[in-house]
């Protein structure tokens, strides 16, 4: 048997037969990632999904008035401030791109500038 059969079949394999990668690797449809590190990166997937996903307004707003990409009838995204307005006495959410922004279905937060905001 010569050398490179050595590294690619383990011993007992023939050639054609499949041959199970080891049970604390995962294959993720192009590389096998050793179950630690894939582990790491479903985390991080996770988390990145969570910070960069549409939320609809009918489950919650932001939490303080700021800027935040907002999408509705409209069915493009729009960049506006979100903030609590007054009039008589109770507080009403509203989304202003120069004006109010009516029809908004879903909102994000914008994401961190380059380099950190720094």
């Amino acid at each position: 048997m010569s050398e490179q059969q050595d590294k690619s079949e383990p011993s007992g394999a023939s050639a054609g037969s499949v041959v199970e990668p080891p049970i604390a690797n995962h294959y993720d449809g192009r590389m096998w990632v050793e179950a630690d590190r894939y582990t790491e990166l479903l985390a991080k997937y996770a988390t990145l999904a969570a910070e960069t996903r549409w939320i609809p307004v009918t489950e919650r707003l932001p939490e303080k008035p700021c800027k935040v990409l907002a999408c509705g009838f409209q069915k493009h995204p729009v960049v506006c401030s979100f903030g609590w307005i007054a009039p008589l006495g109770h507080d009403i959410p509203e989304f202003r791109d120069g004006g109010p922004v009516r029809g908004v279905t879903h909102w994000m937060p914008l994401p961190a500038p380059p380099g950190g905001g720094k």
